[in-house]
């Protein structure tokens, strides 16, 4: 007479995965396979004669045990799944984050259309078409020039109106402006409302490329100082003020 025993390897185990791999989300194709699997195991039936139950048993541990070593696999393709998910997710922030705008860019509003000056000295001048100049080779129209005589100290004011909090610009030498071919070194001063906020002393081969930035704490106004190192006769440099931005 022969025996039934039903297989029933390890169902309970295999459910948490179930519910382990379906949580991730996106995987229910593995979860499906993964009860598939189940279905079948439980549902082997191994036919045995009565002096055949030992080697039943062996071939019921045989089974679990390659059931196991299925476990530990599916675990390591699920972790490895949830790894990619996490990365995915991160790079896709990372690329919203990049193609945000510059919110503090879009502020910033070109100064001279907003800011003029109610005192303009000798050697003051607004750039334009008709007045560029060279910096390192390269042709600017847009800005101011400061030009430093052996007079000494002299200063333009601008009226903030208590706007702005904040004003970047670029500056560097002109080209060709130094008398007697000497480097001059060139100081900026700049005040907001007489307190000084910034001091930047330049040459000739001051990095055009650096962007300065003043705190301008909506001030009433801003006023730019400048001097070049010599005040004897003769001598003469001037600066230029590009990509003056305030917001």
């Amino acid at each position: 007479m022969k025996k039934k025993v039903v297989i029933a390897m390890i169902e309970g185990l295999f459910a948490v995965m179930v519910a382990c791999i379906t949580a991730y989300g996106g995987y229910r194709a593995g979860a499906n396979n993964v009860k598939q699997k189940i279905d079948n195991k439980v549902s082997q039936v191994v036919e045995v004669d009565n002096g055949n139950v030992g080697a039943a048993i062996d071939y019921i541990i045989s089974q679990n045990e390659k059931l196991e070593k299925e476990n530990s696999e599916l675990k390591n393709e699920t972790q490895k799944l949830k790894l990619n998910t996490e990365l995915q997710a991160t790079s896709s922030n990372t690329k919203n984050e990049e193609n945000e705008p510059n919110t503090d860019e879009m502020k910033k509003i070109d100064f001279l259309s907003v800011c003029e000056p109610y005192n303009e000295p000798s050697g003051f001048f607004y750039l334009g078409k008709n007045r560029p100049f060279k910096i390192q080779s390269k042709t600017y129209s847009d800005g101011i020039s400061l030009d430093a005589y052996y007079q000494g100290l002299r200063n333009v004011k601008f009226n903030l109106e208590n706007k702005y909090s904040q004003l970047t610009f670029n500056i560097g030498h002109i080209d060709d402006t130094n008398e007697n071919n000497d480097a001059l070194t060139f100081t900026l001063n700049i005040y907001v409302d007489e307190e000084l906020k910034k001091q930047i002393l330049c040459d000739e081969n001051f990095n055009i490329d650096e962007e300065q930035t003043v705190d301008l704490e909506k001030g009433k106004t801003l006023k730019l100082e400048w001097i070049c190192d010599r005040i004897e006769n003769g001598y003469f440099t001037s600066y230029g003020l590009i990509n003056m931005k305030v917001i």
